[in-house]
């Protein structure tokens, strides 16, 4: 086993350009001896593939915009109408946060118990919406 060598592309090339260069004859003979035969590389022929003619459009080019038009004056007034009613809308839920934000920030100042009458000591029990640990959060008098 030791006259094994690995070959190289270029022996390889070699060995099939001789084989294909032998005469008929020596084929014949090879093939009524059963010795093996190399035989040339097949090449498969391959269609080029048809390029397209069509040019692609850019992807940040704009599409067509109408024309502008006046707008009719019931357009305007309806224009006008929803945006107050949005403005009205908004001023509500600005309103709305603004309570909540200062009941939550002062409810330490603004809690009294009736009962012993003490005066910001208020704790809420609190739960985490995503783990589920629960806990107290507030203020306990100093002992």
């Amino acid at each position: 086993m030791s006259d094994e060598k690995v070959l190289s592309q270029a022996d390889i090339d070699a060995i099939l350009a001789k084989s294909a260069q032998r005469p008929a004859a020596a084929v014949a003979t090879s093939q009524q001896q059963n010795v093996p035969v190399n035989k040339p590389k097949i090449t498969p022929k391959v269609r080029a593939i048809p390029q397209k003619t069509e040019v692609a459009q850019p992807l940040n080019s704009a599409p067509q915009k109408a024309p502008l038009r006046a707008a009719s004056p019931s357009e305007v007034e309806l224009l006008r109408a929803t945006v107050a009613d949005l403005r009205n809308r908004l001023e509500r839920i600005e309103a709305t946060v603004m309570k909540s934000q200062k009941a939550s920030c002062d409810i330490k100042k603004m809690f009294h118990c009736d009962s012993c009458n003490s005066q910001g000591m208020v704790a809420l029990y609190t739960k985490c919406t995503n783990c589920g640990k629960e806990n107290w959060w507030g203020w306990w008098p100093k002992k």
